[in-house]
């Protein structure tokens, strides 16, 4: 068993998963699928880029790290684009240290936390769900493997008779 994360956008897709548990016969199907393999440890730097570069980034809360989810907040609020343009200056907290604020504490930081809102969107993965929908061929591979029905005899903890 292997832990891994994806990042799947509309062009591209990674799995971030220890190079050591991927076959070469597994690297290639992934390969000619047009996902790229990619180290475990870049997963969380991706993140942060794709945030600070206005993606918005769909997690299920239950299934990736708070520390991944953290990162691409951060980033979010730190670096969004102001404009198309990537030389442009970006519009965060980096941006903002030297500028003199006449708003209230408050409304930055909610100004701050803005982008970071709209980047994440969480929500159940719909993975699960598509792996649970068997063919045929999987059906009768699981009844095979089922044993005969057990028949068990109800046990009580009371001490009765």
């Amino acid at each position: 068993m292997s832990l891994a994360f994806g990042l799947v956008g509309r062009d591209s897709a990674a799995l971030y998963v220890d190079a050591g548990k991927i076959t070469p016969e597994v690297a290639a199907h992934l390969r000619d699928a047009g996902v790229e393999v990619k180290p475990y440890e870049a997963c969380e730097a991706d993140m942060r880029g794709a945030a600070a570069n206005g993606a918005r980034l769909w997690v299920d809360p239950d299934k990736v790290s708070a520390s991944l989810v953290a990162a691409a907040e951060e980033a979010a609020a730190a670096g969004l684009l102001v404009g198309s343009d990537p030389a442009e200056p970006r519009a965060g907290k980096a941006a903002k240290k030297n500028e003199d604020t006449s708003a209230p504490e408050a409304a930055a930081a909610a100004a701050a936390a803005a982008p970071a809102a709209k980047t994440i969107k969480e929500g159940v993965s719909p993975i699960p769900m598509a792996k649970a929908i068997k063919n045929p061929t999987e059906l009768a591979g699981m009844l095979e493997a089922q044993p005969e029905p057990l028949n068990l005899k109800a046990l009580t903890l009371n001490p009765k008779p």
